[in-house]
């Protein structure tokens, strides 16, 4: 999956979107605790407010996803979902690692669909 967002990232137009699936490679390879999940984003999360002017249903998304890594990194670690094997699953680790995952499934369809319709441009099928 990391391996697709990484070569999805060549199709990114908008800055903030590639250092966001270069955040999300780096969270993504090991495990990543919610501080670094909320530490790698903040960047992202500046460029995107700065770049992006218009209201859009993937810009909303996005917004939603950040506000949801922040939102979750202030509950903490205190209420639990259960017990999976030696650790509990925190609701904060939940949120996170669902948000995480959807940004990156939105950013690999948004960079392969920009390389495939830049392949059509430059083949001449638009």
């Amino acid at each position: 999956l990391m391996i697709s967002l990484f070569i999805a990232s060549f199709g990114l137009a908008k800055k903030w979107k590639k250092y966001l699936a270069v955040m999300l490679i780096i969270v993504g390879m090991p495990v990543g605790a919610p501080s670094s999940i909320l530490i790698f984003t903040i960047p992202a999360f500046i460029l995107f407010i700065n770049e992006e002017k218009k209201v859009s249903a993937c810009n909303i998304l996005y917004f939603i996803g950040f506000l949801l890594i922040y939102i979750s990194f202030a509950f903490g670690s205190h209420w639990f979902v259960g017990y999976s094997g030696c650790s509990d699953l925190s609701f904060n680790c939940l949120i996170d690692n669902i948000v995480v995952g959807v940004m990156t499934l939105v950013l690999m369809y948004e960079g392969f669909r920009e390389i495939i319709n830049n392949n059509k441009i430059e083949k001449g099928l638009d």
